[in-house]
This record gives structure tokens, sequence and C-alpha cells, in this order.
């Protein structure tokens, strides 16, 4: 579980950063550019989805091994 934690927050973080580095301007007839309000919230719905599976790799990284006994001492009679 870890190991898919890894994963999902690095892509989360990648993610993010695409998102963040999109362009949101469109070239105009005069020559120059202006904000599209469509591909402005395009990069906020992206970068909203890549924070939320960046935590939810946190989250498995952290809590990922909790349930497993590898790492505990066995007690015997």
């Amino acid at each position: 579980m870890k190991g898919v934690g890894i994963f999902a927050f690095v892509a989360g973080i990648c993610w993010v950063v695409f998102a963040l580095s999109m362009d949101v301007s469109v070239a105009t007839g005069a020559g120059g550019r202006v904000n599209n309000l469509g591909l402005m919230a395009d990069r906020q719905v992206y970068t909203i989805g890549g924070g939320i599976i960046a935590l939810a790799g946190l989250l498995m990284m952290l809590v990922g091994d909790k349930g497993s006994t590898s790492g505990h001492a066995e007690v015997s009679e």
C-alpha cells in the first residue's frame, strides 16, 4: 500500500505542476492576448484534482502499513 501511496503522491504533484503551468490566455485579432475563463476553470479543476490525488497518496504513505504484522514481534507462551 505504501508503494501505491508514493506513486499517487508523485503523480498528484506532477499533475498540479502541469496544471499550474497551463497557458490560460488566447490570442486576439489585434495581436494581443486575453484571459480565457474556460481555460482558467480547467486549470482550477486540474489543480484541485491533482491536490486531492497527492493528499490521498500522502495519507496512504503515512498509514499504509499500520495494519501489517510484519513489524510486530510474536508473543510465545
